[in-house]
């Protein structure tokens, strides 16, 4: 049997959940619902769930729902996290890349079976624990370029520090995949991520990656040089050269100006 706390402030949302929660898995107990941030934490340090569903904001409270995890950040709670919103906005870009998933409100059973099952599982391995921890990684961590992007393929999954990220490359075989390079131990390796290059481009953005090409999002700081004659970017790490088309250009001109 699973653990499981809601933190919701809104009844009519809390009470559809866990009805849901009930139809959809047996395997799940709903604990408690929490409707404010230091009352779920109580909660969570003496009842020490294993998943939670939590509301993103909480009371008005834009990002409570990260507020609570970095208050609990130094604790010995460990649990999976399904977040839980209405609006989706950049909070659920910083989730998407930490490799956590969310349902949106007004709930519908088959996104919550969709979300349960991903749950499952990571469950061996801890991985959805280790997505929870690189997410407050993140949300600690001032520097942008130590933090964290999650990577995963068939046979592996594991947080990258944002510096390591060299470039992304769309990959026509499976399609609307995306091979994500990177740096392990100064070796250039790469997986296969099952997201498309669109999706890699959104959630790098803060980054300062740059969609040289159609095929191409590059790491802007590896970027050595550029030639505009030839429109040629060279990425001096690791000696390679790519073609920069004209939206490309004018992209790489906005940051060189930052």
């Amino acid at each position: 049997m699973i653990k499981a706390i809601i933190v919701e402030d809104e009844h009519r949302h809390s009470n559809r959940l866990r009805k849901l929660i009930a139809q959809t898995d047996n395997d799940i107990k709903v604990l408690a619902v929490c409707t404010e941030v230091e009352e779920a934490v109580s909660v969570i340090r003496e009842q020490k769930p294993e998943l939670l569903f939590l509301d993103i904001c909480i009371n008005g409270e834009l990002k409570a729902g990260f507020r609570l995890l970095k208050l609990l950040a130094d604790d010995s709670a460990m649990f999976d996290v399904i977040f839980t919103t209405a609006h989706i906005d950049s909070n659920i870009i910083e989730i998407r890349r930490c490799g956590l998933d969310y349902i949106a409100k007004p709930y519908v059973e088959e996104e919550l079976s969709d979300a349960l099952g991903k749950f499952w599982e990571k469950k061996e391995g801890h991985i959805g624990i280790r997505q929870v921890k690189t997410l407050l990684n993140n949300l600690v961590t001032e520097d942008l370029e130590d933090q964290m992007v999650w990577l995963s393929d068939k046979v592996q999954d594991f947080p990258v520090r944002v510096r390591d990220v060299i470039y992304c490359e769309s990959a026509t075989q499976p399609k609307e995949h995306t091979k994500v390079h990177y740096l392990q131990n100064d070796k250039l390796t790469h997986v296969v991520s099952s997201l498309n290059i669109g999706r890699w481009e959104e959630m790098l953005a803060k980054y300062r990656f740059c969609r040289i090409h159609r095929q191409h999002l590059v790491n802007f700081r590896h970027i050595s040089s550029f030639n505009r004659s030839e429109n040629m970017a060279t990425l001096g790490k690791v000696n390679l050269h790519f073609p920069v088309s004209r939206t490309g250009k004018e992209k790489l001109g906005i940051l060189m100006n930052k």
